[in-house]
């Protein structure tokens, strides 16, 4: 199990949809290359999905809201 502190987690949410709008496409190499983080990036994505931030569709994630 991976835990987020939640100061860390919104700052890396927050990184990852850095110039996303609401509604647009965020890839895994996008949010590797944004947060600096590309080991633990599926992790933190299934995160923000049950946060309801992103929703995945494919490989990809669509942007629902911004943290």
């Amino acid at each position: 199990d991976i835990y987020y502190e939640k100061q860390g987690y919104l700052a890396l949410a927050g990184a990852c949809l850095a110039g996303s709008a609401v509604g647009g496409i965020l890839t895994i190499a996008d949010a590797k290359s944004r947060t600096g983080f590309p080991q633990y990036i599926i992790p933190l994505l299934n995160r923000m999905e049950s946060d309801g931030l992103v929703k995945r569709r494919g490989d990809d994630r669509v942007v629902l809201r911004q943290p």
